[in-house]
């Protein structure tokens, strides 16, 4: 991908370096715990190597394996530290989720819906120390731009009406032309005032403004003192390109990666501000679905204003809920809901409160009642005190009085609407919890748990937040008398705390790791003594027992999944059989809805047919799904885990305490790590294999439908002139018919596949390590007594015992704060 730095009108990307070493200076202070262990890590490495290989110019089996530890350490160190926790922000029109990430920043960084086109396409937010904040702007590629560009141009050249079929008022399809076309205006205003017939689609695509862009990455770079990067980015856009307005540009953009020294970003956290979820746009809903998926956490964003309406407001949340719980994020913790506006004003009689709430909400509005008053009996006072010539001290004493009483009436009504705010917020998460714990019974079937998952719900103020720190300083914060009360200082701390608790168990295995290194490097040079025949046939029988637990625990995993597998087959046979008449329901839309739901591959207002043919899937299926994903293979893992901890550590206190006490009294220390390295590598394991396969599940229904539905929808949805509704209809009803059994049997088929390749890596993965384990056991164990002082040592062997001896004390300091850490966040109630 090609890339152009260009010169914003603040600030050029060509300035000298010194620039960049102040921004360097910034850096330890500003990054987070997982961050600055990870530099001092990869600042350590390169010499434990160079002082290894000066030590091992010809390593021993135990020394080779140690080696390749720090190898394996460098290479997932170097990938971690570009590594950043993706929060993608998911929710409708109109929520407000940009106001949301411009407080949670502390800076106007997007755009609002109303402000142009900052919320078309994807934006990702993430943490950069120093004086600037730089922007990265993606353009698609050609191959992109050819398919944008189709749709386009068949929804606003496609024109033509089915005068078999009787008019129709004017709708969003017929909107949606409308739209298509000011889109490619705006892109190439030479169209204007030529008949869509006379679009000529080659030439559009070699328009050199156009393709002059495609592939190429654009940089640039603004001071922190800028007040709004977004308005600055649609200028330099704009100057860039050829084109009046930045508008039409977003057509052509990937997305927008932006950097910046934003604190609640410093833990390493990505925010990610996606189009509309559900977007009748092809190319929108899907940048807004992949995120769904793969993005590490997802924040649902909705208004709290809709709660009044509970049934409404609810039924918003409820599909979003469900396929969250499904995928596993309740019990992960990378699911959390945001309810904005929750500094807009509600009337008391909207919300149902506690008696003591209310007799206190009645008592002010009274106080407020008796201010007015008082203030018009002022008003007229004052009013013919005009006509009668009353003194300026008598005048200026009345209007005194006047401010003092509309003084009072402001405060009197800030307490009031805290008060109904917080009682709205309370009665809104107590609906939301109920509902998200219904969702979990309803899986369950009835059968009790002992812990229903639960997900954080922040109810926030973000304008009344930006108020009062300054970012909005046109207004006054209404409901809200402190920043504290508004609800993003807490989400801020949130998702600091959540980056952290997601970021440092990668750290934590490295590091671990290298405590394990230095502990062995520091050793002095031993004999090897002979082990026992006993003391073998304790171990042999130790790593039989713990490899035969991996097996049964592998086994009962492929069993559990082998039946959902089961359970999903039939569930797709069943909606196979549905498919047609799910067709045939969608036949009483007019002609332009129908045509326009061909043109976006599925999508009609607030719906998608892709999941409509495969909702009855998840319907039959839910139970056993959640079942299976979310207890039965977590509980396998936990409980051979739990096993190798006893096995384990019982084997090795009775050798410590027993006969070998001489030998392994002094590596007590070394063989604690070798064993708390082994327990963290099985529990990453799993955690990676397959939280990641089913955070992909949720969508493979609907989006491998769609990947097989869409040669029939674009040859559908060529159809013109009279009767064009009716030949729709019939080649779909065909079309079902003959291709419903390869559709939804390519379905079972990559469903099937989803998970054995995790379950299977998963078992060698956990395999490896137990073998690993047993390997530097046995080399531990054959330690004997230290050598005489008459053993020849090389120099560069002292060297590398003071280089380890020299680091291991502060580095197990370093290892047990993180495991400290770690622990805190985890026991924290989110």
């Amino acid at each position: 991908m090609d890339r152009m730095s260009e010169e914003s009108d603040l600030t050029s990307l060509a300035e000298s370096n010194s620039d960049s070493d102040d921004e360097m200076m910034d850096v330890e202070s500003s990054s987070s715990i997982h961050q600055v262990t990870t530099d001092q890590l990869l600042h350590l490495l390169p010499d434990a190597l160079d002082a290894f290989d000066r030590a091992y110019p010809l390593p021993t089996e135990e020394a080779c394996l140690h080696r390749a530890v720090l190898l394996k350490v460098t290479k997932d160190l170097r990938e971690l530290g570009n590594g950043q926790h993706k929060f993608a922000l998911i929710g409708m029109t109109g929520v407000g989720k940009s106001t949301l990430l411009n407080a949670l920043l502390g800076k106007r960084v997007v755009g609002s819906s109303g402000e142009g086109a900052g919320t078309t396409v994807p934006a990702e937010i993430s943490f950069l120390p120093g004086q600037y904040t730089h922007v990265c702007v993606e353009f698609i590629s050609h191959e992109e731009w050819n398919r944008v560009l189709d749709g386009y141009f068949a929804e606003a050249t496609n024109t033509s009406v089915d005068t078999e079929e009787p008019a129709t008022a004017k709708n969003t399809a017929t909107l949606s032309i409308s739209s298509a076309r000011e889109k490619l205006l705006g892109l190439f205003p030479q169209l204007d005032g030529i008949p869509t017939d006379n679009w000529n689609k080659s030439s559009l695509l070699a328009e050199e403004s156009v393709v002059s862009l495609l592939g190429r990455v654009k940089e640039w770079r603004y001071a922190t003192s800028l007040e709004n990067i977004q308005q600055q980015l649609n200028r330099d856009l704009i100057s860039a390109s050829n084109f009046k307005s930045s508008r039409a540009l977003y057509l052509l953009i990937k997305c927008i990666k932006i950097r910046g020294p934003f604190p609640v970003l410093s833990a390493g956290v990505t925010l990610v501000d996606l189009p509309v979820y559900g977007d009748v746009d092809v190319a929108r809903d899907r940048a807004a679905k992949d995120y769904l998926t793969s993005a590490d956490s997802i924040i649902l964003v909705a208004g709290i204003v809709r709660a009044a309406n509970h049934s409404a407001f609810i039924a918003q949340l409820h599909h979003h809920l469900e396929s969250v719980i499904l995928a596993g994020r309740a019990h992960t913790k990378t699911i959390s809901i945001v309810l904005t506006g929750a500094d807009q004003r509600a009337e008391k009689d909207e919300i149902h409160l506690p008696n003591e709430t209310e007799a206190v909400v009645q008592r002010l509005d009274q106080t407020v009642t008796v201010a007015n008053n008082q203030i018009t009996k002022l008003k007229k006072k004052l009013e013919r005190s005009s006509h009668r010539k009353m003194d300026t001290a008598k005048a200026e004493k009345l209007a005194q009085k006047i401010e003092q009483q509309n003084k009072k009436v402001a405060e009197t009504r800030q307490k009031m609407n805290l008060m109904l705010a917080n009682a709205r917020a309370d009665n809104t998460r107590t609906s939301l919890k109920e509902k998200c714990e219904a969702i979990v019974q309803n899986f369950l079937q009835g059968r009790d748990v002992a812990v229903v998952p639960s997900i954080p719900i922040f109810c926030v103020g973000s304008r009344d937040h930006m108020c009062l720190t300054g970012l909005d300083v046109m207004h006054e914060a209404e409901t809200f008398f402190e920043k504290d009360q508004t609800g993003v200082p807490a989400l801020q701390r949130y998702l600091q705390d959540s980056g952290e608790r997601m970021q440092l168990p990668a750290t934590r295995d490295a590091l671990g790791a290298v405590c394990e290194f230095l502990r062995w490097a520091q050793t002095p040079e031993v004999t090897k003594s002979t082990v026992s025949e006993e003391t073998t046939q304790i171990l042999g029988a130790l790593k039989g027992r713990c490899l035969n637990a991996l097996e049964k625990m592998v086994s009962s995993d492929v069993a559990a999944y082998t039946g959902l597998m089961q359970t999903v087959q039939d569930a797709i046979d069943k909606a196979k059989e549905q498919s047609a008449a799910i067709i045939r329901l969608q036949e009483c839309r007019s002609w332009r809805q129908y045509r326009s739901m061909m043109l976006h591959h599925g999508r009609y207002d607030n719906g998608d047919l892709n999941e409509d043919l495969t909702a009855g899937i998840w319907s039959a299926v839910g139970a056993q799904w959640y079942t299976t994903l979310n207890e039965t293979i977590p509980m396998n893992d936990q409980i051979f885990r739990e096993y190798l901890r006893r096995q384990i550590t019982d084997t090795l206190l009775a050798f410590v305490s027993g006969p070998l006490h001489l030998q392994l009294s002094s590596h007590r220390s070394h063989l604690q790590i070798i064993y708390e390295n082994l327990m963290s590598t099985l529990e990453t394991t799993r955690r990676v294999a397959t939280t990641r396969a089913q955070g992909k599940s949720i969508r493979i229904f609907a989006e491998k439908m769609e990947e097989g539905l869409t040669p029939q929808y674009e040859k559908v949805a060529q159809e013109k002139g009279p009767g064009m509704f009716r030949r729709m209809k019939e080649a779909n009803r065909m079309y079902i018919a003959s291709e419903a059994q390869i559709l939804f049997g390519y379905i079972g088929k990559e469903v099937g596949s989803l998970f054995e390749t995790p379950l299977s890596r998963m078992a060698q993965v956990d395999r490896a390590a137990l073998e690993l384990f047993f390997k530097k056991l046995d080399h531990a164990l054959a330690r004997g007594v230290q050598a005489s002082a008459g053993t020849a040592t090389s120099e560069a062997r002292n060297v590398l015992r003071a280089f380890a001896a020299s680091h291991v004390q502060s580095y197990d300091t370093l290892k047990e704060e993180i495991d400290t850490k770690i622990n805190d966040l985890r026991s924290k109630d989110l």
